[in-house]
């Protein structure tokens, strides 16, 4: 008798079996509060005249005791702090030796919790920011000695220690606004801005050294922290990885105008993608506008719609489609259902007269498209234009990274790189919102802004969000996180 022959069957699916780019380290370095501190040889020095900014990313372990954020010393006892004072405000004090003065803030700093805080120099006066807003503003400075040394997280003599995390320090010879500051508070920089005189990302694993970004070449070395072991450098939580939530009711965000005929004319070949993650309630008689650009001359006619049908159609009920051109919506594409209360990424090309529909990196159909750019349209998310002033089809839900492109973009190229951020001036990107703005579930009414980080700055102004709370605000993303692999044996 023959042994019987167990037969396994292994069946692997993958649902998106596709390359996945890796996004840049995000670290940031942990103080001890006793006595750790970065040193620097040569350093960006602080005057108290002329024009400057510092700003930094500080999670301060404890807000109890007085701790050193920044610390400039020069010859006579001229020295220039910025800290946290034992009742959790900022702090600055500043002294050329003979006279001194300071001030302190009015807005608490949490422990265990990020927060953004900059000081502006301009003309012997300084402004405080904290989270972008203004503290104080024009509080009176003099000089404090000429190359003054730099510290951070103690004073020049290696006390009043920082304890906690600390990220993005820069340091400026311009005095930035506070739109500037709100603009790039939540942006990774390249060290090459005009008047960006130090920059430190703090995206080390095992080094000593804390390098400067930009060609000042101002590197920081560690002291006293500890070697065997390498707990300095920690996953930092800035910036931050944010979507914005639609309540369904009257959210939305309007890209205006000049996008599309400026960046597009009246070019055939063009591709949008972004993800989104709606919740199923698209039955009925409702439905949603993901994406749409409408006439803007008063007329109810619609170019493009990525559009979520309604129920009316129990095939369509849930599922994302193509709208191209015309009063009564229509689906040109049926595609599958994704107002699942999950991540997908959704993508349209057109190149020439066809138009491609994209799911999850796949292709999912395609149309004869015959819409046309003009200068008056409007572009939005999360509803659509009926005319120039009526809204309508608002959706219920999230939308995060969405990207315009002046080039049909193809599979290939959407799979390459939609699980990854894009820097801005990448060929052919005409616009790019990569949504990480504002304070998760925080207060963000500053935040009316979707700032386009391509090099065409085409930004979009939000409407009705009520930018507090976990709905119709700026929430924590799950985009831009590939499928799992699912195996079946």
């Amino acid at each position: 008798m023959k042994n019987p022959i167990l037969t396994v069957l292994r069946v692997s699916i993958a649902l998106c079996i596709l390359p996945i780019a890796t996004n840049a380290q995000n670290n940031a370095l942990l103080f001890d509060g006793t006595d750790d501190h970065v040193t620097f040889a040569t350093a960006p020095s602080f005057s108290g005249t002329g024009t400057m900014t510092f700003e930094a990313w500080i999670n301060p372990a404890s807000v109890t005791v007085f701790q050193t954020i920044a610390h400039w010393q020069g010859s006579s006892n001229n020295s220039a702090q910025f800290s946290i004072n034992a009742s959790g405000f900022i702090d600055f004090f500043q002294s050329d030796g003979a006279n001194s003065g300071s001030l302190v803030g009015t807005v608490a700093i949490n422990a265990n919790e990020w927060t953004h805080i900059a000081f502006v120099q301009n003309s012997g006066s300084i402004d405080f920011y904290v989270n972008g807003e203004v503290e104080v503003k024009g509080f009176p400075v003099g000089p404090a000695g000429t190359s003054p040394s730099f510290f951070l997280g103690s004073t020049h003599e290696g006390a009043v220690n920082f304890g906690g995390l600390m990220d993005e320090v820069r340091v400026w010879s311009s005095a930035l606004t506070q739109a500037t500051i709100r603009d790039q508070m939540f942006r990774t920089l390249t060290g090459s801005e005009s008047n960006l005189i130090a920059y430190y990302q703090f995206n080390e694993t095992t080094s000593t050294t804390l390098p400067d970004l930009t060609t000042s070449n101002f590197d920081g070395t560690l002291v006293n922290f500890p070697a065997s072991t390498n707990p300095n450098w920690q996953e930092s939580g800035t910036p931050p990885n944010n979507a914005l939530d639609f309540d369904g009711t009257n959210d939305y965000v309007d890209l205006g105008g000049a996008l599309s005929y400026t960046s597009m004319g009246t070019q055939d070949n063009f591709s949008v993608e972004m993800w989104v993650n709606l919740e199923p309630v698209f039955t009925g008689s409702r439905r949603g506008s993901i994406f749409s650009v409408n006439d803007g001359g008063g007329a109810n006619l619609n170019r493009l719609l990525l559009y979520i049908n309604d129920g009316s159609d129990p095939f369509k009920e849930n599922r994302l489609g193509v709208v191209d051109a015309g009063i009564n919506p229509d689906f040109d594409i049926v595609g599958p259902i994704i107002a699942d209360d999950t991540w997908h990424h959704i993508a349209y090309t057109r190149s020439g007269t066809t138009g491609t529909l994209y799911v999850d990196g796949l292709q999912v159909g395609t149309h004869t498209a015959d819409f046309t750019f003009e200068m008056n349209d409007l572009w939005s998310l999360g509803q659509e234009f009926d005319g120039s002033a009526t809204m309508s089809d608002f959706i219920d839900g999230q939308i995060d990274d969405v990207r315009v492109w002046g080039v049909a973009r193809t599979e290939a190229e959407i799979q390459a790189n939609m699980f990854s951020d894009l820097v801005g001036n990448e060929p052919n990107l005409n616009a790019y919102y990569d949504f990480n703005q504002g304070f998760a579930g925080g207060t963000n009414t500053a935040f009316t802004t979707l700032i386009d980080r391509s090099t065409n700055s085409y930004n979009g102004t939000l409407g009705n969000f009520a930018l507090t709370g976990a709905s119709s605000n700026w929430v924590s993303s799950g985009a831009q996180v590939p499928a799992p692999e699912i195996v079946v044996y």
